[in-house]
C-alpha cells in the first residue's frame, strides 16, 4: 500500500512540476515586451517629478516585475 501511495504522490508530484514549468514558460517577457515595461518605468519615473512622486509607486512595481522576470537586457 505504502509503494502505491509513493507512486501517486510521485505522479502528481511530477504533475505539479509541469504546470509550474508551463507557467514560467508563459511569464517570459519578449523583447517587445521588455523595451514596452522599460518604456513605461522612464514614462512613469519622469512623470513622477512633475505630479510629486505619486507615479513612483508604480513605476517601482513595473521595475520589480521586469526583474522578477528575468531583469533589464
Amino acid at each position: 500500500m505504502t509503494n502505491i501511495l509513493h507512486q501517486l504522490e510521485a505522479a502528481e508530484d511530477d504533475a505539479y512540476l509541469a504546470f509550474l514549468r508551463s507557467e514560467v514558460e508563459r511569464l517570459r517577457l519578449t523583447d517587445p515586451e521588455r523595451v514596452a515595461v522599460m518604456w513605461a518605468i522612464a514614462t512613469l519615473e519622469t512623470d513622477a517629478i512633475a505630479d510629486a512622486g505619486q507615479n513612483a509607486e508604480a513605476a517601482a512595481t513595473l521595475r520589480g516585475l521586469l526583474e522578477r522576470l528575468g531583469g533589464e537586457r
